[in-house]
């Protein structure tokens, strides 16, 4: 099965290496080799605190609210989600029967919300994430801007970037560390190299 979530780089700190390097040193301009090791003894460091200097804010485009739940539960990612969410069942949309009834939303997005509360009791009995995300609403898809500095993002991919998680949240986590790897590729170089799916 592969994924369809469409992943765009909006916006990133410009130059953020060099940007972070900076701060850390306390000066306005730094040598190559000198970032470059500034930068790799931040990400060796139990608390990268520095990497919170340059952030990154990325539009996912139809994806759904399960994966976009699960990557945003244990971290501080901010997520605006776009009008008109859609479920997907034998290709009928009921987007606007949710935007036309305010209280058929608002049940809809209860329910939504008590199958995130599952997915946390099943992850606290020890289901693998995999398993717990089953629960979740797969068939709704959206449009969201989540952003987050470089010491989140890290720790999202580090988190979500395992075999046991969904296929869709490891394929996003794909798309976003190689966007990241492009514009900062000493911090996440462990993410250049991964196969996507699209």
């Amino acid at each position: 099965m592969v994924s369809t979530v469409e992943v765009f780089l909006l916006w990133s700190t410009p130059k953020p290496e060099e940007y972070i390097a900076c701060e850390v040193l306390k000066t306005e301009n730094v040598s190559p080799s000198d970032r470059e090791a500034v930068l790799r003894e931040i990400i060796k460091s139990e608390n990268p605190v520095a990497l919170e200097a340059a952030s990154a804010t990325f539009l996912l485009k139809d994806t759904s609210v399960a994966s976009l739940l699960q990557l945003t539960l244990h971290c501080s990612l901010t997520v605006t989600t776009l009008p008109n969410p859609s479920y997907k069942r034998q290709g009928f949309y009921i987007s606007h029967a949710l935007n036309k009834y305010g209280d058929l939303a608002m049940e809809f997005f209860s329910l939504m919300l008590k199958s995130c509360e599952l997915y946390e009791k099943m992850i606290n009995l020890g289901l693998t994430e995999y398993e717990a995300g089953l629960v979740l609403p797969c068939a709704v898809n959206v449009t969201a801007i989540v952003s987050a500095n470089f010491r989140e993002w890290l720790d999202v991919l580090r988190m979500h970037f395992r075999p046991e998680v969904l296929l869709e949240i490891h394929d996003i986590c794909a798309k976003i560390g190689k966007r990241l790897f492009s514009i900062a590729p000493i911090i996440f170089e462990a993410y250049g190299s991964i196969a996507i799916s699209t």
